[in-house]
Protein backbone atom coordinates (compact mmCIF):
# COMPACT_ATOMS: atom_id res chain seq x y z
CA UNK A 1 0.00 0.00 0.00
CA UNK A 2 2.63 2.24 1.04
CA UNK A 3 4.73 1.77 -2.12
CA UNK A 4 1.81 1.87 -4.83
CA UNK A 5 -0.27 4.45 -2.58
CA UNK A 6 -0.91 6.37 -5.61
CA UNK A 7 -2.84 3.72 -7.55
CA UNK A 8 -5.40 3.29 -5.06
CA UNK A 9 -5.78 6.55 -3.50
CA UNK A 10 -8.79 7.18 -5.95
CA UNK A 11 -10.63 4.12 -4.91
CA UNK A 12 -10.20 4.38 -1.40
CA UNK A 13 -12.88 6.65 -0.31
CA UNK A 14 -16.73 5.52 -0.79
CA UNK A 15 -19.44 7.81 -0.73
CA UNK A 16 -23.09 7.00 -1.09
CA UNK A 17 -26.45 8.03 0.10
CA UNK A 18 -28.60 5.66 2.34
CA UNK A 19 -32.14 4.54 1.66
CA UNK A 20 -33.23 7.24 4.31
CA UNK A 21 -31.37 9.80 1.87
CA UNK A 22 -28.71 10.13 4.34
CA UNK A 23 -25.02 10.24 3.02
CA UNK A 24 -22.54 7.50 4.30
CA UNK A 25 -19.02 8.59 4.37
CA UNK A 26 -16.27 5.48 4.43
CA UNK A 27 -13.10 4.02 3.07
CA UNK A 28 -14.00 1.27 0.85
CA UNK A 29 -14.82 -2.13 2.47
CA UNK A 30 -12.29 -3.76 0.53
CA UNK A 31 -9.85 -1.80 2.21
CA UNK A 32 -9.47 -3.49 5.13
CA UNK A 33 -7.49 -0.74 7.57
CA UNK A 34 -6.48 -2.84 10.26
CA UNK A 35 -5.08 -5.53 8.42
CA UNK A 36 -2.75 -3.49 6.29
CA UNK A 37 -2.20 -0.79 9.28
CA UNK A 38 -2.88 -2.65 12.22
CA UNK A 39 -2.30 0.70 13.99
CA UNK A 40 -4.85 2.82 12.01
CA UNK A 41 -2.96 6.23 13.33
CA UNK A 42 -0.13 5.40 10.78
CA UNK A 43 -2.22 5.45 7.53
CA UNK A 44 -3.71 8.72 8.63
CA UNK A 45 -0.09 10.20 9.17
CA UNK A 46 1.12 8.57 5.92
CA UNK A 47 -1.45 10.47 3.81
CA UNK A 48 -0.24 13.56 5.55
CA UNK A 49 3.07 13.09 3.93
CA UNK A 50 4.61 15.67 1.24
CA UNK A 51 4.90 13.72 -1.19
CA UNK A 52 1.27 12.25 -1.53
CA UNK A 53 0.54 16.35 -2.09
CA UNK A 54 0.01 15.18 -6.43
CA UNK A 55 -1.48 12.00 -5.56
CA UNK A 56 -5.18 11.26 -6.88
CA UNK A 57 -8.32 11.99 -4.70
CA UNK A 58 -6.20 12.95 -2.20
CA UNK A 59 -8.10 15.95 -0.64
CA UNK A 60 -11.31 13.85 -0.71
CA UNK A 61 -9.05 10.81 1.64
CA UNK A 62 -7.17 13.78 4.05
CA UNK A 63 -10.97 15.25 4.66
CA UNK A 64 -12.24 12.23 5.49
CA UNK A 65 -9.79 10.92 7.57
CA UNK A 66 -10.27 13.24 10.90
CA UNK A 67 -14.34 12.44 10.97
CA UNK A 68 -13.50 8.69 10.43
CA UNK A 69 -10.79 8.63 12.71
CA UNK A 70 -13.07 10.48 15.17
CA UNK A 71 -15.92 7.98 14.83
CA UNK A 72 -13.91 5.01 16.06
CA UNK A 73 -13.19 4.52 12.36
CA UNK A 74 -16.89 3.51 11.55
CA UNK A 75 -18.33 5.11 8.46
CA UNK A 76 -19.25 8.70 9.02
CA UNK A 77 -23.58 8.81 8.54
CA UNK A 78 -24.28 12.88 7.89
CA UNK A 79 -27.14 14.84 5.97
CA UNK A 80 -26.70 15.03 2.87
CA UNK A 81 -30.01 16.79 0.90
CA UNK A 82 -30.02 16.27 -2.45
CA UNK A 83 -26.54 16.52 -3.77
CA UNK A 84 -23.90 14.36 -3.48
CA UNK A 85 -21.47 16.11 -5.54
CA UNK A 86 -21.85 19.08 -3.60
CA UNK A 87 -20.29 17.28 -0.63
CA UNK A 88 -17.87 15.76 -2.49
CA UNK A 89 -16.43 19.08 -3.57
CA UNK A 90 -16.95 20.65 -0.42
CA UNK A 91 -14.36 18.07 1.00
CA UNK A 92 -16.31 18.06 4.09
CA UNK A 93 -15.30 20.68 5.50
CA UNK A 94 -18.44 22.17 7.41
CA UNK A 95 -18.26 18.65 8.97
CA UNK A 96 -14.66 19.16 9.65
CA UNK A 97 -15.19 22.54 11.03
CA UNK A 98 -18.34 20.70 13.66
CA UNK A 99 -15.39 18.33 14.37
CA UNK A 100 -12.83 20.83 15.02
CA UNK A 101 -15.62 22.91 17.20
CA UNK A 102 -16.19 19.68 19.47
CA UNK A 103 -12.73 19.13 20.07
CA UNK A 104 -12.19 22.55 21.27
CA UNK A 105 -15.09 22.06 23.60
CA UNK A 106 -13.46 19.27 25.05
CA UNK A 107 -10.23 21.18 25.57
CA UNK A 108 -11.99 23.47 27.92
CA UNK A 109 -13.96 21.43 29.83
CA UNK A 110 -10.69 19.20 30.57
CA UNK A 111 -9.22 22.88 31.37
CA UNK A 112 -12.00 23.72 33.67
CA UNK A 113 -12.07 20.39 35.18
CA UNK A 114 -7.71 20.63 36.01
CA UNK A 115 -8.39 24.36 37.35
CA UNK A 116 -11.65 23.87 39.40
CA UNK A 117 -9.58 20.57 41.09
Amino acid sequence: MTEYFEKYSNKLVTITTTADKKGLATFHQVFQLTKVFPEPHVFGKMIHLKKYDSTPEINLVRSLWPLYASNGYAPVIFYVGTDMNAVKDSLFADYIGFLNTFKKIGREIVKTEREWN
